[in-house]
Order: structure tokens, then sequence, then C-alpha cells
């Protein structure tokens, strides 16, 4: 199943400015530092036995990514 994140509008986290986008009750927060980095990519939360997670797929921005989705090398 695929959704796409609504931006749900600029906001401050501890002085910094982020990017909140909502979609169906789920909330990912994204620095504005950090976006350039996940432009583009998909999103999704996973449930298995041992852990829930959210993991980034299918990132144009990414090099390379690890197994398990949680992290990612970017393209310089």
């Amino acid at each position: 199943m695929s959704h796409s994140l609504q931006r749900a509008g600029p906001n401050t986290v501890h002085g910094s400015m982020v990017l909140v986008f909502e979609q169906g009750g789920a909330r990912v927060v994204v620095d504005s530092d950090s976006l350039a980095f996940v432009k583009g990519a998909q999103v999704d939360f996973c449930q298995e036995l041992i852990r829930s997670s959210f993991q980034v797929l299918n990132n144009p921005q990414a090099e390379k990514g690890c197994s398990c989705g949680s992290s990612f090398s970017v393209k310089l």
C-alpha cells in the first residue's frame, strides 16, 4: 500500500526549523538541513516481531542503503 504525505507546514522544534508531513495519523518530521537528503524518498512503517520502525525506501538521493532500511549513504 502506498500513501503520499502532505506537508503540514513549517514548525520550530528546539529552535530549529523543521518540516512536518502528515497522512492518516502518521507524522514524519524532517529538519530543513536534512530535507535535501530524503527528498523524493518513500518512507514506510514496518511492524515485525522484534521491532517496529520507519524505513526509508527508494531514495533517489541515496547511493546505497543498509539492509534494514534505517540508514543510507547520500550521493555526493
